[in-house]
């Protein structure tokens, strides 16, 4: 919730943050999995791309990476 609220506040196109939520909703079904970790690196490119979306997400960047079990 906190993640998309956080896209959503971001000043960004909207293409952008409709790909941002999808990324995340796909995270969200896959916490405790092997495949968040591909989900995370999703959001991390595309974070990278737009500095606006990488700042919003800025504060949950440690917690994100606590979830993604190692490789």
């Amino acid at each position: 919730m906190a993640l998309t609220r956080a896209v959503r506040e971001a000043a960004v196109q909207d293409d952008v943050r409709i790909q941002a939520y999808d990324v995340i909703d796909s995270m969200a079904r896959l916490v405790g999995q092997p495949n968040f970790r591909l989900e995370l690196d999703a959001l991390v490119a595309l974070a990278s791309r737009h500095s606006r979306i990488h700042s919003a997400l800025q504060p949950f960047w440690d917690d994100l990476y606590s979830l993604a079990p190692e490789p």
